[in-house]
């Protein structure tokens, strides 16, 4: 029956995979590899950047590839290693698109002294030929977070000064020509994360990251003052700024929500208006989460959100710690579609959700394995889902299509004598544990996320179900060492 069972799971996820092409893909070399953005070129093909290097040193150099967004064949690559005289290439962090046929990549070189930063500018073209390439510097020591490029032929990057820690905005030309920066003053801000045009508005809406007063600022942008200063919600923690293609009457700030505890952190963004009011904002769960880099992207009706589950600030990068990939699809009102747990054999790091024209989305992550025999280094998942969330996984083991039928995430599995059982987007969710022989061992309703001792059962196998409202139900099995 478990083998008839298993059968039918499978033919009915191969049935559902067929339908949108999917796939799953490893990019693993000897070095540390890191990914920061990537780009539609067109229905059927997407660039990126991958920055190959030392952990240790900070020093990388950097990969354009292209690939197929339907058969996840590399079909092409470039190598760049820009070098300037006492400082280490950090790599590329922002890859724009300027339109179908020129792309800009936005890097950073760090002094030496760690006190100072210049800025790469790449431009290739969709068939992977540099066209242009520099460094750039101005007289200030500045700390870039965030670029964009605007409609009328700018590269607006935000961060701070090194110097006096004033938020900055810069202004160049595509080519690294300097126009104008400007400074200003949020001294309890750490630095400016994201910045987003409003060109009908003459303005930019510039986020900082904490502040006592939660501030964002619209600026003219024919002064560069500062026309209104904002508040976001308290323990918001602004970090990436989502144009939508498809109503240009709003657009999305995604972050995390924090708490007074630092080592807690949820998924959140906020819904603004292009007179700069937030008119929405959804805080997503009650589990420790953390929102990654650039992992929302937006389709005409519905809009992926993703990040990294569990998730805690203290613990380095390369931690030996189970995360898993945690992927949203939600309406646009925040309403949940479904929400699925990805991978989280070793530690995922999701960075990039790439909306793809057929309704799916491609997931770029960084994966540490700690048991790799090389020390520090991390390797770019790539994962090509389906509107529903499945893909073709690379083992096609029996527990990874089992976790891509489910919305709740249940781990560790075995169990020792803990169990968490995460309820992301969902609550007030009922849990039920068996004994082989059908004998409930188990069972309460939990508003939140819990964690649950079962330290009282003996070694064995152990059936569960949750049950909720509107039908919810998911069973699986526990293991118990």
């Amino acid at each position: 029956m478990i083998w008839r069972n298993y059968f039918i799971l499978v033919l009915l996820i191969f049935f559902k995979l067929s339908v949108s092409q999917t796939f799953e893909k490893l990019y693993k070399t000897s070095d540390d590899e890191l990914i920061f953005d990537a780009q539609l070129v067109d229905s059927i093909s997407c660039m990126f950047a991958i920055n190959h290097g030392d952990y240790l040193t900070t020093n990388y150099a950097t990969k354009i590839l292209l690939l197929n967004t339907f058969t996840g064949k590399f079909m092409d690559s470039v190598l760049l290693n820009p070098y300037e005289p006492e400082f280490t290439f950090g790599g590329i962090a922002d890859f724009l698109k300027v339109n179908d046929s020129l792309f800009i990549g936005i890097g950073n070189f760090i002094g030496n002294n760690e006190n100072a930063e210049k800025q790469y500018i790449l431009h290739i073209n969709s068939n992977l030929n540099v066209v242009f390439d520099t460094i750039v510097d101005t007289d200030m020591n500045e700390k870039i977070q965030k670029s964009i490029v605007t409609e009328n032929g700018l590269i607006v990057s935000v961060g701070k000064e090194f110097d006096t820690w004033k938020i900055v905005l810069l202004e160049r030309d595509y080519f690294g020509n300097f126009i104008r920066f400007e400074k200003y003053n949020h001294p309890t801000s750490l630095t400016a994360t994201t910045v987003i045009d409003i060109p009908h508005k003459n303005k930019y809406h510039m986020f900082m990251y904490l502040g006592s007063d939660h501030p964002y600022d619209l600026i003219d942008k024919f002064s560069l003052e500062i026309d209104t200063t904002l508040s976001y919600p308290i323990h918001f923690h602004p970090i990436d700024a989502v144009i939508d293609p498809f109503d240009t009457s709003v657009y999305y700030i995604a972050g995390k929500q924090g708490s007074n505890n630092p080592n807690i952190n949820n998924l959140s963004f906020l819904r603004c208006n292009t007179d700069g009011n937030f008119v929405q904002h959804i805080y997503l769960s009650d589990s420790n989460e953390s929102y990654s880099y650039k992992c929302m992207s937006v389709l005409q009706e519905t809009m992926y959100f993703g990040g990294t589950v569990p998730f805690t600030q203290s613990p380095p990068t390369l931690y030996p710690e189970q995360r898993w990939i945690l992927i949203y699809k939600l309406l646009k009102n925040g309403e949940v579609m479904w929400q699925k747990y990805y991978k989280g054999e070793v530690n995922y790091m999701p960075i990039k959700v790439l909306a793809t024209p057929d309704g799916g989305a491609i997931i770029f992550s960084t994966r540490y394995d700690w048991n790799d025999p090389i020390p520090n280094q991390r390797d770019v998942h790539i994962l090509k889902i389906d509107s529903a969330g499945y893909y073709t996984p690379l083992t096609g083991t029996k527990e990874e299509f089992e976790q891509m039928e489910k919305q709740i995430l249940v781990y560790p599995n075995p169990v020792d004598d803990e169990v968490n059982f995460v309820f992301g987007l969902y609550n007030n969710l009922t849990i039920t544990i068996f004994d082989l022989s059908g004998k409930q061992v188990f069972s309460k309703d939990f508003k939140h996320s819990p964690v649950i001792d079962l330290s009282f059962l003996k070694p064995g196998i152990y059936p569960y179900t949750i049950s909720g409202k509107k039908g919810f139900f998911e069973e699986g099995k526990l293991i118990k060492k």
